[in-house]
């Protein structure tokens, strides 16, 4: 059979190893969710699909440790390894033409689109410059600190559900639409968002119904920045407002996101005869010379090249 039904392995909790059969094209959805005991899967090369959540684990962390992804493979989503924080040998096959794999996080071929963080990855993530989209559940479970997204421009729906322990989520200025439910059960303390517009999309609509608690309620405990001529803007928003502080972007070290007009020089001289009387970053750290990016000097900011 070429085809692995939805849920066929479900709670198959006495499964240890699998190696699926020459002729598997397609995995169905939670195919292998909650297989606790799973260590090692092989995958064929020709497989050309993975369902959402296929080897998942909720409530108990998943023990897989070991999986391969082929070079036919053309359909992967985020939460396919949501919760498996034991995986280390992630192998991507690196003649596959839709996707590629930096030991971080996977990518669609361009870098364009960010689709699924690397489950136990617990470091800062600097999006490339070409991504412009966080795809659906892509960071869903995950234990990022940290994340920039310069030009992201799109957030897809659940993208950062279920966050572990995440200290920031940093967006750019070109940032236009956010999809349902974002920071569902997000443990998050800080978002910036260097848009001056309110972003459009479904999130909108999360804040009434059934599933609003769920949705919004853990954003409550967060501190949003905005541009400073936006923070009006997004206090009085239904949803953005509903952060426990709105604040001006200007004054973080994120404040490049909202490509506010700065002074912009290729270097700060630091001559005897030119010599400023202080330096700080945009934290409050006192500097002994500038640094690349954003500076305090002598109480006016500079954008140091």
């Amino acid at each position: 059979d070429n085809y692995l039904p939805n849920r066929v392995f479900e709670y198959a909790v006495s499964l240890r190893s699998i190696t699926v059969p020459s002729t598997l094209r397609s995995i169905g959805i939670e195919a292998f969710q909650n297989t606790y005991s799973l260590r090692e899967v092989k995958l064929n090369e020709g497989l050309e699909e993975i369902g959402t959540w296929a080897f998942a684990s909720w409530g108990v962390e998943s023990s897989l440790e070991k999986i391969n992804i082929p070079s036919t493979v053309r359909s992967f989503q985020g939460t396919t390894f949501a919760s498996c924080y034991k995986l280390k040998d992630f192998t991507f096959h690196p003649d596959n033409p839709y996707y590629t794999f930096d030991g971080k996080a996977v990518y669609t071929k361009d870098y364009g689109q960010i689709v699924h963080i690397f489950p136990s990855y617990a470091g800062v993530l600097s999006l490339p410059d070409v991504c412009q989209t966080v795809q659906w559940s892509s960071f869903r479970s995950g234990r990022i600190k940290g994340l920039v997204g310069k030009n992201v421009m799109e957030i897809g729906g659940f993208a950062f559900a279920d966050l572990e322990d995440a200290d920031y989520l940093a967006f750019g200025s070109k940032l236009k639409r956010v999809g349902s439910g974002p920071f569902n059960y997000a443990r998050l303390n800080r978002l910036y968002l260097g848009c001056h517009d309110i972003p459009d999309g479904e999130y909108v609509d999360d804040v009434e119904g059934e599933y609003s608690y769920y949705f919004w309620d853990p954003y409550k405990d967060v501190t949003l920045y905005v541009p400073r001529d936006a923070v009006d803007k997004f206090k009085a928003h239904r949803v953005w407002g509903m952060a426990k502080e709105v604040l001006p972007i200007e004054d973080t070290e994120f404040a490049y996101l909202a490509d506010t007009e700065l002074d912009a020089v290729d270097e700060v001289k630091t001559s005897s005869t030119a010599m400023p009387h202080s330096i700080y970053s945009p934290t409050g750290v006192k500097l002994n010379r500038p640094i690349k990016g954003l500076n305090i000097v002598d109480g006016k900011k500079v954008m140091v090249k």
